[in-house]
């Protein structure tokens, strides 16, 4: 994991979490838990570490409650339909995430819908970022407010 170092006494710089490095279901109900304290990271990246729904499901509870971080890379974590229903959901009780990346991920038809009305019912989210080639289905949502 690497090392947050402070740029300024109140925030830290972007943790970035490898591919691969998250390791279990466990590993993901620890950054949960540390997202729901969290008073200084603004921006994680989890990308390409596989978290699939379940991993999504135990952020999302965790976004509900954060209010510092700005800025979620997904991207490339297994997160199908239900995953990305209860981090939409999730955001519409988080008023200070203002990007999201879940590009390459099989979220599908449902999943791009809840997306779209995410855009639609939140006003802090500025940026989502959607692109995939999964399962035979072409999406690509970018918008930026």
């Amino acid at each position: 994991m690497p090392l947050l170092v402070r740029d300024s006494p109140h925030r830290l710089q972007p943790a970035v979490i490898p591919c691969h490095r998250v390791r279990s279901q466990y590993g993901v109900h620890l950054i949960s838990q540390s997202l729901k304290h969290n008073t200084t990271l603004i921006e994680l990246s989890l990308a390409g570490n596989s978290i699939g729904d379940k991993g999504a499901n135990l952020l999302a509870a965790s976004l509900q409650e954060n209010n510092t971080l700005e800025i979620l890379n997904l991207e490339s974590n297994g997160i199908g339909c239900e995953g990305t229903k209860s981090i939409v959901d999730a955001l519409l009780h988080n008023t200070v995430l203002r990007c999201l990346a879940l590009s390459e991920n099989p979220i599908g038809a449902d999943g791009a819908k809840a997306i779209l009305r995410c855009l639609r019912d939140t006003s802090s989210l500025h940026n989502l970022l959607y692109n995939s080639k999964c399962h035979n289905s072409i999406y690509h949502i970018e918008a930026t407010y």
